[in-house]
């Protein structure tokens, strides 16, 4: 049960970053800029309840490699990138990173 909770809010607080960094590229505009501080401060709430769920370490490594992962996929999706051999091994550690993270026996 936990775990649903815990990766649904993970899941929103990755996608609010990702607003909250596109928000704050338009910092000429004083409105955009407030939202983009506004969705921070809202993902340090989330991440808060998040660390009571899995602890601090496992969270933060969690949300940092997911972070990296999501913003792989919109640069190969949505703005047609494309990954090297290395950064294809890269993103392989990173799975693997959450995958030896979250099965700790």
């Amino acid at each position: 049960m936990f775990s649903y909770i815990f990766y649904g809010l993970l899941f929103i607080a990755l996608i609010i970053e990702m607003i909250s960094f596109e928000l704050l590229k338009k910092r000429e505009k004083p409105r955009y800029f407030a939202m983009g501080i506004l969705c921070f401060v809202f993902i340090s709430v989330i991440l808060s309840e998040l660390f009571s769920i899995k602890g601090v370490v496992k969270t933060h490594v969690l949300f940092d490699v997911a972070s990296i992962l999501l913003s792989i996929l919109i640069g190969v999706f949505i703005t047609n990138d494309t990954l090297t051999k290395k950064q294809l091994l890269g993103v392989f550690f990173g799975i693997l990173c959450i995958i030896l993270i979250e099965f700790d026996y």
